[in-house]
């Protein structure tokens, strides 16, 4: 019997100290960093992205908080954190498994009205120093374009970043008169084509707290415009051309931002909260000609939630609104962001809008799980002013307000889609290789699909 209670005297012991050798380490020193099977990213890049430093106390949620960071930064497809002792203190060890740092990523999209295909290369880890950079393009029937971006997360190790990026945009630009008469023809659409630059420069405080500050400059450049002139067949009479709908112009703008992000990814399944705010001034301050003169301010907050823990509900809203805006640059609403609906169906100055989507698992197949979905868009977008004069100014010729009128209308004005989608994703990138939505117009009373491979 006594080597009986000796035998059960240590083991409890043992599991006294096993159960509580983390909390013992909390508020120890951290004394050393140590990082594992880093073969292509530097040591440094990853102690800067862990955010804990020599000399710091060792808190409670300490590792989980590493952990998440490092996973957040999409660099590495496993993450493994854990502490020893060391020097009288702590030491944190941070082994990694690091994706492959760049991709060709194939692109295609399809929603109504709106048809592209490209490619995009991308490489997360430049100079094994966690620099981003981008070269794309894609041919659209209304939105083609090319992209080359650069993006330094972390500046000389500090939580700093900066990104630059040109950017090349051919534009086909619908305006659309009542569903009533018209149904979904556009009555006027916009060719337009620019060439610009863009810069931000930003700090992250205290991790998931942002300031960002940057300036776009473009030159977009009005090619031509095609007009519905009525059908008799249809009961509608012949409609006089209004000409242009914009001007060529010279654009530069000032950005600030600030953003708050506490959401946190785990492959499909995206929980917590953001919120961003954006306020955006054209005018000849920032570069732009003399009649271009412009605000805009845009507001969207995002929730996760999670149940059982593989289902999601995400909850998305926003407001767009401003004044004097560009063509290019208006609210909209139609196509993959409103699902349902033709692409830019409704346009005005100010748009309010919320989301929801609930995500469930269907099954999984090696790393490929596949995830539906049910959905409800409801988007408001109204014009809050149309100045007649912008004509002689920056060359915003409106179409007469029968057609675009002014004010908001509860009936005529708010929109609903209603539906279910199909996700695809590989468990060791965050965002799905292949999207599928089959939405309602509830309004329209029709069924429109969306699909989107590739980012």
């Amino acid at each position: 019997m006594t080597y009986l209670r000796v035998g059960l005297a240590a083991f409890t012991l043992a599991a006294i100290v096993v159960q509580t050798a983390p909390a013992l380490a909390v508020g120890e020193t951290i004394t050393d960093v140590k990082i594992k099977d880093n073969n292509r990213t530097d040591e440094d890049t990853i102690r800067a992205m862990a955010g804990a430093d020599i000399g710091d106390d060792l808190e409670a949620d300490t590792l989980e908080m590493i952990r998440e960071r490092l996973n957040n930064s999409g660099m590495f497809a496993d993450v493994d954190v854990f502490w020893e002792p060391y020097k009288g203190g702590a030491r944190i060890v941070i082994t990694v498994r690091e994706k492959f740092p760049w991709a060709p990523v194939p692109t295609f999209s399809l929603s109504p009205g709106n048809t592209s295909f490209g490619a995009v290369l991308v490489h997360g880890n430049l100079f094994g120093r966690g620099k981003q950079g981008v070269i794309g393009g894609r041919i659209s029937n209304v939105n083609s374009g090319a992209v080359l971006a650069y993006r330094d997360p972390a500046a000389f190790g500090t939580w700093i970043y900066w990104e630059a990026q040109a950017v090349f945009k051919d534009l086909e630009i619908p305006e659309f008169g009542p569903r009533a008469t018209f149904s979904n023809f556009a009555l006027r659409t916009n060719t337009i084509r620019s060439l610009g630059v863009s810069t931000r420069l930003g700090v992250f405080w205290w991790r998931r707290v942002r300031t960002e500050v940057g300036w776009d400059f473009a030159r977009w450049n009005y090619l031509s415009h095609k007009y519905y002139m009525g059908d008799m067949g249809k009961g509608i009479a012949g409609i006089a051309d209004p000409g242009p709908g914009a001007q060529s112009a010279t654009v530069g703008d000032g950005i600030v931002g600030l953003k708050f992000d506490y959401r946190v990814r785990e492959h499909a399944i995206q929980t917590g909260n953001s919120l961003n705010l954006g306020l955006r001034l054209g005018n000849p301050t920032w570069g732009s000609d003399s009649k271009i003169d412009y605000w805009k301010l845009g507001i969207d907050y995002f929730h996760g939630f999670r149940f059982m823990r593989r289902i999601n509900w995400t909850n998305t809203a926003g407001l767009e609104t401003g004044d004097r805006i560009p063509l290019w640059s208006e609210a909209w609403s139609g196509g993959s962001n409103l699902r349902g609906y033709d692409y830019m169906r409704f346009r005005g100055d100010t748009r309010v809008y919320f989301g929801s989507e609930f995500h469930f698992p269907i099954i999984s197949l090696g790393s490929l799980d596949i995830r539906g979905l049910g959905f409800y868009d409801v988007h408001s977008v109204w014009w809050r002013t149309k100045d007649a004069s912008r004509i002689s100014k920056d060359g915003r010729n409106f179409l007469i307000d029968e057609y675009q009128p002014i004010g908001f209308n509860v009936t005529r004005d708010i929109h609903h889609g209603v539906g279910g989608g199909l996700r695809f994703f590989l468990r060791s990138i965050a965002i799905p290789l292949v999207g599928l939505d089959y939405g309602f117009g509830v309004e329209d009373r029709a069924w429109r699909l969306v699909l989107i491979i590739g980012a």
